[in-house]
C-alpha cells in the first residue's frame, strides 16, 4: 500500500503574480543630447569602418 500526500493549494497560492512594468526602469541613463545623433550613428560607424577598403 502507497500513500500519496499532496499539499492543499489556496485560492492566493493558485494566483499568478503581479507582472512587473519595466518601461522607465532605465529612464535615469537617458541623455538627450545624444538621442538626435543616435539616427545616423550606425550609418557613419560603418563609412568609418569601410571606407578605406
Amino acid at each position: 500500500m502507497e500513500v500519496i500526500i499532496l499539499p492543499y493549494a489556496d485560492k492566493e497560492d493558485l494566483e499568478q503574480p503581479k507582472k512587473r512594468n519595466l518601461r522607465g526602469a532605465l529612464s535615469k541613463y537617458k541623455n538627450e543630447t545624444l538621442q538626435a545623433r543616435e539616427s545616423d550613428a550606425w550609418s557613419k560607424a560603418v563609412v568609418d569602418q569601410y571606407e578605406n577598403h
